[in-house]
């Protein structure tokens, strides 16, 4: 089965590494789910600001072509994602034309999440081959500070070079288990893909009596 979801994200790191992300979640969830993702950009304050936000909403419906479901990410950078995650919901959703929308904000950014699952990558990309996590990754003020601090000076932590190879490696797991804001990021693509599963699943029979017609 195959579903369409847009991806809006703030970061050029993010435009590689959540498609991976919701690839990694749908495979665990469906080995028969194929998921296809159109990535839309748009800065922090646009996704913060009602106006720009329905405009990127718009975007990607028209981008996309056929567009089942919309997926929100953005770091909190600093702010309460309790208070920011349902005002975007509610401005995305006003103009998903009935799609299902879901928003997930990042404490304190993407990069948090990596801080989560450190010890799965101890020694990759040159970080310490004793890397730990520290004692409360989600408050780690600039969690790509802390990441480029570890590896070579040649090579520090860019979202550019390295989002997606983290994504690709970070134990989703290990790192759910540190991190609440992943494992609610977890939970919302999840319940996203769920939908979609069960929207397409009732969808089948009537096309199906609709040809025999």
């Amino acid at each position: 089965m195959r579903v369409s979801i847009a991806c809006i994200v703030e970061g050029r790191g993010e435009m590689q590494a959540v498609p991976c992300l919701v690839r990694r979640v749908a495979q665990d969830h469906d080995q028969t789910l194929r998921v296809a993702t159109t990535m839309i950009l748009g800065s922090a304050g646009e996704i913060a600001d009602e106006r720009q936000l329905k405009k990127l909403v718009h975007a990607a419906a028209l981008k996309s072509g056929r567009l089942d479901g919309v997926l929100i990410i953005r770091d909190s950078d600093g702010r309460c994602p309790k208070e920011l995650g349902p005002q975007i919901l509610e401005w995305a959703s006003s103009v998903a034309g009935g799609r299902p929308v879901e928003v997930v904000i990042a404490k304190n950014e993407y990069e948090n999440w990596f801080l989560a699952g450190a010890p799965s990558l101890a020694g990759f990309k040159g970080l310490p081959a004793k890397l730990q996590a520290p004692r409360s990754p989600e408050d780690v003020p600039d969690a790509k500070e802390w990441l480029a601090h570890r590896m070579p000076q040649k090579d520090p932590y860019s979202p550019a070079r390295h989002q997606l190879a983290f994504t690709e490696r970070v134990d989703l797991s290990m790192a759910r288990a540190r991190s609440a804001s992943l494992d609610k990021c977890i939970e919302k693509i999840l319940r996203l893909l769920s939908s979609l599963s069960t929207s397409r699943q009732a969808a089948a029979p009537a096309r199906q009596r609709g040809g025999r017609n």
